[in-house]
């Protein structure tokens, strides 16, 4: 993790670095190459003008800027005076041309400038400038003016002529395309250019609707050409360094998918651009030609990296899932950012700028309130966060207050927060190459698992849901065979009783395991209930090594599966040990449903020998008593053909019971026998249901006719059935809904389908007498009666025949019934049309 760690997150920044590094080493060891620094003592000298623009002040002279041949370069703001002029546009509405002129010449109104650069906030004057330089060379002087502010708006140069007139010497800044500057660079450069022993008087006017900062620097050209290879050298190092970061955090997202590097990458994208935006190489080479975009330019960029970084943050600490109560906070603030940042580009620049602090201060809370409560829970990746962020924003705060002139403006004020972006970038870097690990190491690990368990399921693939007993067991071991080796293996399975235990599988040799053994590890597992994998060392002499993994049903212990091994230095991996229980742990559940199917195969068995042992015996048992019943009948009609008249009237009704008795036995043993052929095995096959019905209907139709019985019948599908058994089903519902009817009416009978879940539902309903609801499943019982009129006559059999009929069918049959209305019965069957 470690290795891959550094690789991932230190190398780009030992390339940055160690570029850097190389970098100084050449400028230092290049005595050609110089970088900003004081001139030598006797390079500028200066002299007082001989006119005052406050007669008794001496300090208020005008300083003239004297170059000899020791001159390369020179900060020259202290020695440039300012005027300020209160209209913004280039026709002097406050002064004239005449009047500034005399202005310059007599330095009335003129202030001197500061060490420092002049800081005029942000206003809508523009200010006039005033240079006087003079060479002291034997030879002519080219000379580069640089404003070190690449926010300038209009710079027009003036040059004071001997007869005190003003010569246009040009104009640049932004509101001229960049591609049109005489000097190609990123700050506006004058050009100026001084004869032998001449001197000369510049009038400069300057405006920006922007933060109005004029640090001044003073070139020879061989100077400045140095100054600029050395500046770009080392903005494109810092450039550099960016695009790196955007390649790298891009490839650590397209690595493992996280949107918060993405988020990231567009972060560090948009600090780019607002960056050489405000440093001027995005004027100089993204959009040189634009007069329009560079006026919206920095506020877009300013305010896509504040999105930019609220969204990353959102994301990366997942404050959705840790702290819910701040992403409405989060989620409000990003929007009102993008809201208000579109608004707020047809605002005045100093009410945009007021917004901007706003957004910077509200994101600067946000982020350090959550870094807070995440750096009190001492996570470290949080750790890496908060100490980033900070840096970023002191440098941001630094420079604001640069930009408001509460502090003066150097080189530190204005590059801070540069250097801030830098810390933050190298430890959010770190931290997202740390999570890319993490990540990365998750990804594999869920991907190994995922493998795992596809061969998991291949394997337990053979455990079917009506597969035996000893094939699951089987199964089981070959499984576990192929994770780790054992000398022996026992399944152990808890009896139903859960308290003993059964043996329902073995592997073993002979002289290893035996019954004493066995029994130890009965004892073992009954005594000490293990939830996890056991390992024991030395369970006896022979045996060193004893792997225990727990079979769970329904969050149970249900079983053991138990490996034996003669050698105890052979122990499995961690890695093996867990993809085994896995295994076992995801058999378990068919280990039970095999044993379960086992015994119910077992009992399955006996029990359809119990039946079919019943169904003769039933058989046999019909068949033989209906002779005895016969014979009765017959001499009870023979004794009261021959002795009636001799018998008194009560013989002769002790007779009539008699010849009743037999005839309802007859009766019952009839409708046995019935019922005991329906226990046979039928076959199923496709058929309309309706041919059924109607042959039912013509075996009763002298019943129907003699009761007046209006049956109406509305079917057409198909159901696997067999025919005898059906109308045998229809006939016994139609016989019982014309005998069950009401006196005062004429039995109706309705017979309907429809189709529901597949299965066609047939309806039979009537207008009887009706069932009430305690007798719904009580009639469906064998030789069960109800006590009316209608039961002397009725073996109370016929809707157990029916029961009977819809079980070898694989279908249900119900009722519904409303006392004195009607009672409906319904007939679930297969669907023969699909």
């Amino acid at each position: 993790m470690q290795t891959s760690f550094f690789k991932i997150s230190f190398y780009p920044w030992a390339i940055c670095i160690l570029c850097f590094f190389s970098l100084q080493t050449i400028v230092a060891q290049n005595t050609d190459i110089e970088l900003l620094s004081a001139p030598p003592e006797d390079s500028l000298r200066t002299e007082i003008s001989e006119y005052n623009f406050e007669e008794k002040d001496e300090k208020g002279k005008i300083t003239v800027i004297e170059l000899d041949y020791n001159f390369q370069k020179a900060a020259i703001n202290q020695y440039v005076y300012h005027l300020e002029n209160e209209s913004s546009k280039f026709a002097f509405q406050d002064f004239s041309i005449d009047d500034v002129l005399q202005k310059s010449t007599q330095e009335e109104g003129f202030e001197k400038g500061s060490i420092q650069a002049e800081n005029h906030g942000i206003t809508k004057h523009s200010y006039w400038y005033l240079l006087k330089l003079k060479n002291l060379n034997a030879k002519p002087l080219e000379l580069m003016l640089e404003v070190d502010w690449a926010l300038i708006d209009e710079i027009i140069c003036y040059e004071v002529s001997d007869s005190n007139q003003l010569e246009i010497h040009y104009a640049i800044g932004r509101t001229e395309q960049h591609d049109k500057w005489e000097v190609p660079f990123r700050n506006p450069v004058l050009e100026l250019g001084l004869d032998v022993k001449e001197s000369k008087t510049y009038l400069i006017k300057l405006s920006s609707k922007r933060f109005f900062i004029t640090p001044i620097n003073l070139y020879t050209a061989k100077a400045f050409d140095r100054y600029k290879d050395n500046n770009y050298l080392l903005i494109g190092l810092f450039y550099g360094m960016i695009l790196v970061m955007v390649f790298y955090h891009l490839f650590l997202y397209f690595s493992i998918g996280d949107i918060a590097y993405l988020y990231y990458t567009f972060y560090i994208i948009s600090f780019f651009l607002f960056q050489a935006s405000f440093d001027g190489m995005a004027f100089q080479y993204f959009y040189p030609s634009s007069t329009v975009w560079i006026d919206y330019a920095l506020d877009v960029y300013i305010y896509s990296t504040l999105l930019f970084f609220l969204m990353f943050v959102r994301t990366y600490l997942q404050v959705k899932q840790h702290y819910a109560h701040l992403i409405l906070f989060f989620n409000g603030l990003i929007l009102s950012i993008f809201v208000i940042g579109v608004l707020s580009l047809t605002f005045d620049y100093k009410v945009r700028f007021c917004i901007q602090e706003l957004a910077f201060v509200l994101t600067a809370i946000l982020m350090i309130y959550t870094g807070v409560h995440y750096f009190r829970h001492k996570e470290l990746p949080v750790r890496y966060y908060f100490l980033a962020i900070i840096p970023l924003f002191l440098g941001t705060i630094w420079l604001l207050l640069m930009l408001n002139d509460l502090i003066a403006h150097d080189f530190f004020s204005q590059h801070l927060y540069q250097i801030g972006f830098g810390i933050e970038l190298l430890l959010t870097s770190l931290n997202l190459g740390e999570r890319f690990n993490l990540v990365k190491a998750e990804k594999e690990t869920a991907e190994a698992k995922q493998k795992i368990s596809e061969k998991i399921v291949n394997l337990t693939s053979s455990f079917s849901a009506n597969v035996e007993l000893k094939t699951a067991c089987q199964a089981l071991a070959e499984n576990v065979t192929t994770f780790i080796q054992f000398d022996a293996l026992f399944i152990l399975l808890k009896q139903t009783d859960g308290k003993d235990f059964h043996l329902p599988y073995q592997i073993n040799e002979e002289e290893l395991v035996g019954d004493e053994l066995l029994e130890k590890v009965q004892n073992l597992v009954t005594f000490n209930e293990y939830e996890s994998v056991e390992v024991i060392n030395n369970i006896s002499n022979d045996i060193q090594q004893t792997l225990i993994f727990p079979l769970s049903f329904k969050e149970q212990t249900g079983g053991y599966v138990i490996c034996f091994n003669k050698a105890g230095d052979a122990v499995p991996s961690q890695t093996a040990l867990e993809i085994c229980a896995n295994v076992i742990a995801q058999s378990s559940v068919a280990l039970q449903r095999a044993d379960l199917w086992t015994q119910l195969k077992e009992s399955r068995a006996k029990f359809e020998s119990l039946r079919e042992e019943l169904d003769q015996f039933t058989y046999m048992v019909s068949h033989d008593l209906r002779e005895p019943l016969r014979t009765i009948a017959s001499f009870i009609k023979v004794l009261d053909k021959h002795y009636g008249k001799k018998i008194d009237d009560a013989g002769n009704e002790l007779m009539h019971y008699v010849s009743n008795g037999a005839m309802r036995m007859q009766l019952m043993i009839d409708s046995l026998l019935k019922y005991a052929r329906l226990s046979k095995e039928v076959t199923l096959k496709k058929m309309p249901i309706q041919s059924a019905i109607d042959q039912a209907i013509s075996n009763l139709s002298q019943r129907i006719h003699e009761h007046h019985a209006r049956i109406e019948v509305n079917v057409s599908h198909e159901v696997f059935g067999n025919e005898q058994q059906l109308i045998q089903l229809f006939q016994n519902l139609i016989s019982n809904a014309i005998k069950y009817q009401r006196e005062d009416i004429l039995p109706v009978i309705l017979i309907d389908e429809k189709v529901k879940d597949g299965r066609v539902i047939i309806e039979v309903a009537d207008n009887g007498v009706g069932i009430a609801p305690e007798n719904y499943d009580r009639i469906f019982e064998i030789f069960s009666r109800l006590e009316n009129k209608y039961s002397t006559d009725s073996a109370g059999i016929g809707l157990s025949i029916c029961k009977k009929i819809m079980d070898n069918h694989e279908g249900k049959i119900w009722l519904e019934s409303t006392m004195n209305q009607g009672t409906s019965f319904f007939l679930s069957f297969k669907n023969g049309s699909l």
